[in-house]
Protein backbone atom coordinates (compact mmCIF):
# COMPACT_ATOMS: atom_id res chain seq x y z
CA UNK A 1 0.00 0.00 0.00
CA UNK A 2 1.09 3.54 -0.57
CA UNK A 3 -0.34 6.85 0.53
CA UNK A 4 -2.59 8.51 -2.03
CA UNK A 5 -4.41 10.97 0.18
CA UNK A 6 -7.68 9.17 -0.56
CA UNK A 7 -9.89 7.49 2.06
CA UNK A 8 -9.59 3.69 2.44
CA UNK A 9 -12.12 2.97 5.21
CA UNK A 10 -9.88 0.27 6.64
CA UNK A 11 -10.83 -1.39 9.92
CA UNK A 12 -8.14 -0.22 12.36
CA UNK A 13 -9.67 -1.30 15.67
CA UNK A 14 -11.98 -4.03 16.92
CA UNK A 15 -13.19 -4.40 20.50
CA UNK A 16 -15.50 -7.05 21.97
CA UNK A 17 -17.90 -5.46 24.46
CA UNK A 18 -20.36 -7.19 26.76
CA UNK A 19 -23.23 -6.91 24.26
CA UNK A 20 -21.55 -6.37 20.91
CA UNK A 21 -18.57 -5.37 18.81
CA UNK A 22 -17.07 -1.94 18.23
CA UNK A 23 -15.33 -1.45 14.88
CA UNK A 24 -13.10 1.55 14.24
CA UNK A 25 -12.46 2.62 10.65
CA UNK A 26 -9.66 4.80 9.31
CA UNK A 27 -12.04 7.27 7.67
CA UNK A 28 -15.49 8.78 8.23
CA UNK A 29 -18.57 6.76 7.29
CA UNK A 30 -21.93 7.74 5.84
CA UNK A 31 -24.29 7.78 8.86
CA UNK A 32 -27.26 6.34 6.96
CA UNK A 33 -25.40 3.23 5.82
CA UNK A 34 -23.41 2.80 9.05
CA UNK A 35 -26.55 2.93 11.24
CA UNK A 36 -28.41 0.28 9.22
CA UNK A 37 -27.98 -3.17 10.85
CA UNK A 38 -28.87 -4.83 7.52
CA UNK A 39 -25.48 -3.69 6.19
CA UNK A 40 -23.66 -6.11 8.49
CA UNK A 41 -23.50 -9.92 8.57
CA UNK A 42 -21.86 -11.67 11.51
CA UNK A 43 -21.22 -15.38 11.97
CA UNK A 44 -19.21 -17.44 14.44
CA UNK A 45 -17.93 -21.01 14.55
CA UNK A 46 -15.49 -23.39 16.20
CA UNK A 47 -12.79 -25.65 14.83
CA UNK A 48 -11.58 -29.09 15.80
CA UNK A 49 -7.84 -29.14 16.46
CA UNK A 50 -6.18 -31.79 14.31
CA UNK A 51 -2.72 -32.81 13.16
CA UNK A 52 -3.65 -31.34 9.76
CA UNK A 53 -4.18 -27.90 11.39
CA UNK A 54 -7.84 -27.19 11.76
CA UNK A 55 -11.06 -28.65 10.46
CA UNK A 56 -14.29 -27.74 8.78
CA UNK A 57 -16.42 -25.19 10.62
CA UNK A 58 -18.18 -26.65 13.65
CA UNK A 59 -21.41 -25.13 14.97
CA UNK A 60 -21.34 -22.27 12.45
CA UNK A 61 -24.16 -19.84 13.18
CA UNK A 62 -25.19 -16.30 12.34
CA UNK A 63 -25.44 -13.64 15.02
CA UNK A 64 -28.32 -11.19 14.91
CA UNK A 65 -27.21 -7.56 14.55
CA UNK A 66 -30.08 -5.92 16.43
CA UNK A 67 -28.72 -2.38 16.04
CA UNK A 68 -25.79 -0.49 14.55
CA UNK A 69 -24.77 2.87 16.02
CA UNK A 70 -22.27 5.26 14.50
CA UNK A 71 -20.26 7.20 17.08
CA UNK A 72 -19.95 10.99 17.01
CA UNK A 73 -16.46 10.65 15.47
CA UNK A 74 -18.20 9.05 12.43
CA UNK A 75 -15.41 6.46 12.30
CA UNK A 76 -16.55 3.97 14.97
CA UNK A 77 -19.60 1.72 14.77
CA UNK A 78 -21.06 -0.34 17.60
CA UNK A 79 -22.89 -3.51 16.53
CA UNK A 80 -25.36 -4.72 19.14
CA UNK A 81 -25.11 -8.53 19.17
CA UNK A 82 -27.40 -9.88 21.92
CA UNK A 83 -26.09 -13.47 21.59
CA UNK A 84 -22.36 -12.61 21.53
CA UNK A 85 -20.11 -15.17 23.25
CA UNK A 86 -16.41 -15.89 23.24
CA UNK A 87 -15.45 -17.77 20.08
CA UNK A 88 -12.42 -19.05 18.23
CA UNK A 89 -13.69 -17.83 14.89
CA UNK A 90 -15.85 -14.88 13.84
CA UNK A 91 -16.50 -13.13 10.56
CA UNK A 92 -17.98 -9.63 10.27
CA UNK A 93 -18.97 -8.46 6.78
CA UNK A 94 -19.76 -4.79 6.21
CA UNK A 95 -21.34 -3.25 3.10
CA UNK A 96 -21.09 0.49 3.75
CA UNK A 97 -20.50 3.89 2.22
CA UNK A 98 -17.88 6.43 3.13
CA UNK A 99 -18.83 9.98 4.06
CA UNK A 100 -18.29 10.94 0.41
CA UNK A 101 -20.80 8.29 -0.79
CA UNK A 102 -18.22 5.75 -2.01
CA UNK A 103 -19.48 2.17 -1.53
CA UNK A 104 -17.12 -0.40 -0.04
CA UNK A 105 -17.17 -3.89 1.44
CA UNK A 106 -14.94 -5.11 4.26
CA UNK A 107 -14.60 -8.55 5.85
CA UNK A 108 -13.04 -8.88 9.31
CA UNK A 109 -11.97 -12.20 10.85
CA UNK A 110 -11.30 -12.35 14.57
CA UNK A 111 -11.29 -14.36 17.78
CA UNK A 112 -12.94 -13.31 21.05
CA UNK A 113 -11.10 -14.50 24.15
CA UNK A 114 -13.08 -12.30 26.54
CA UNK A 115 -15.66 -9.53 26.40
CA UNK A 116 -15.53 -6.33 28.34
Amino acid sequence: MRATGKAFWLPIGLHARENGMEIQFSDALDPRSANDPKNYAVKAWSLRRTAEYGSKHIDEHSLNVSAATLATDKKSVFLNLPDLKTTWCMEIKCDLRGSDGTSFTRTIHNTIHRKG
